[in-house]
C-alpha cells in the first residue's frame, strides 16, 4: 500500500479506515478495533488550528485522551493506542508513523492482545456495552 502523492510504502500489516474527520472516530471504534485483535490503533487527522471543521479535531483529541486513561485503569499500555496530527500533504510523515507502529507492533504480544480484550469484554458487560 502507499501513504500520500509521494506514493510511500507503508507495512502490509497496516488496515486503513477512512473517515471525513478525526472526530468521526467514535470509541466504540477504537474498542471494537482492539476487540477484533488489533495490536495498535492510529488516530490521525488534521493538525490543530488547521482542521476542516473548525475545532473537531479538540474532540478527538480528548476521546483518545479519555480511551487511554480507560486502557490505564484496566492495567492495559496505553501506547497501543496513537493520536497523530498529520495532513494529507504529509504522506512521508504517514508512512514514516506507520513504520515506526509496525516495529512498536512487533513487542506486542498475542497474550497481550487477549488480555486486552478480555478486559474490554469484562469491562463492556459491567456498562452494558458489548
Amino acid at each position: 500500500d502507499f501513504a500520500g502523492v509521494g506514493r510511500m510504502q507503508y507495512p502490509t500489516e497496516v488496515r486503513i479506515i477512512r473517515t471525513m474527520c478525526s472526530a468521526r472516530v467514535a470509541p466504540g471504534f477504537i474498542e471494537q478495533a482492539f476487540l477484533q485483535g488489533a495490536g495498535m490503533v492510529l488516530v490521525s487527522g488534521c493538525h490543530p488550528g488547521d482542521c476542516h471543521y473548525i475545532d473537531a479535531n479538540q474532540h478527538t483529541e480528548r476521546r483518545v485522551t479519555k480511551f487511554r486513561r480507560r486502557m490505564e485503569k484496566l492495567g492495559l499500555d496505553k501506547e497501543r493506542l496513537q493520536l497523530a496530527w498529520i495532513s494529507a500533504a504529509e504522506g512521508n510523515r504517514f508512512a514514516e508513523k506507520i513504520k515506526d507502529m509496525a516495529d512498536r507492533l512487533k513487542t506486542v504480544t498475542s497474550q497481550e492482545i487477549a488480555r486486552t480484550r478480555k478486559a474490554l469484554v469484562k469491562k463492556g458487560k459491567k456498562t452494558g456495552k458489548e
